[in-house]
């Protein structure tokens, strides 16, 4: 899976201060790495098998977790990074 890709966090209001925030990104990692085995034929030297990471299965989307934490925001983000909303919501993180 070539280039970056933005996860939930990218878009959470809890981006900045989100306790699992490095647990969660470590999983999305661990599983958009796994590979799968299959039988690719059989012949009589026996079977033949081969393995792909589950990126190169030309059906497959990468792969995102629902977080239990996650809330949208939905608040304008100035230039210097603070947020231009006066009310900011923390719930779980």
């Amino acid at each position: 899976m070539a280039g970056l890709k933005e996860t939930l966090c990218a878009s959470c209001i809890h981006m900045d201060v989100c306790k699992h925030k490095t647990q969660y990104l470590a999983v999305l990692d661990k599983i958009n790495d796994l590979s799968v085995t299959t039988e690719e034929q059989s012949n009589e030297n026996g079977a033949r098998y081969s393995t792909r990471p589950i990126s190169q299965l030309e059906f497959f989307v990468e792969a995102s977790l629902p977080c239990r934490f996650f809330l949208q925001n939905n608040y304008p983000v100035n230039r210097d990074g603070s947020v231009s909303s006066t009310t900011v919501l923390y719930g779980g993180c």
